[in-house]
């Protein structure tokens, strides 16, 4: 049983691609031992945004990292790394997919391949790829992680591989 009709999975494509690149990869709240306050990381697929709870107002950090910077400040997550790149080329992939849908629809349904069906498949591997690289930095960051994107590409990406396309 299909979750959406078929005359609303184009709709739905385009719209699972935008809330998948708004929700964040992950959430996750430690305490650092070089420091005496907690810290709330919130990470996106391409930037992470890192607020530092209960520190006097004249304490400096970033606050937003590219997620290469982010990685790189971390030791050994080079295969997280990777792997995020992967999940952030099948974002790109898949926002550039839903525009274009969402501009040009009649042209995009004439290609060979179903736009639906690669959108599934572009957010199931980026899904995939973002739960394995917050798996992969599980191993080296201490706190408490929460995976949301993930659980919402995983969702996204079964409801339009099973739609019935007429």
């Amino acid at each position: 049983m299909a979750l959406v009709r078929s005359e609303y999975a184009g709709e739905l494509a385009v719209v699972a691609a935008w809330i998948s690149a708004l929700i964040p990869a992950s959430v996750r709240f430690f305490r650092p031992s070089a420091l005496p306050f907690d810290l709330l990381v919130v990470r996106y697929t391409y930037f992470q945004l890192q607020f530092l709870l209960d520190a006097p107002p004249n304490f400096e950090t970033d606050t937003f990292l590219w997620i290469h910077e982010a990685h790189d400040a971390s030791a050994g997550v080079s295969a997280a790394l990777t792997v995020s790149a992967v999940a952030a080329l099948a974002l790109t992939l898949a926002l550039a997919l839903s525009v274009a849908y969402y501009l040009v629809e009649e042209r995009v349904e004439d290609l060979p391949v179903d736009p639906v069906r690669a959108m599934g498949v572009l957010l199931g591997v980026c899904g995939l790829a973002s739960a394995a690289a917050t798996a992969l930095t599980l191993e080296n960051e201490p706190g408490i992680t929460v995976p949301l994107a993930p659980v919402f590409m995983f969702v996204f990406a079964a409801s339009l591989l099973r739609v019935d396309r007429d």
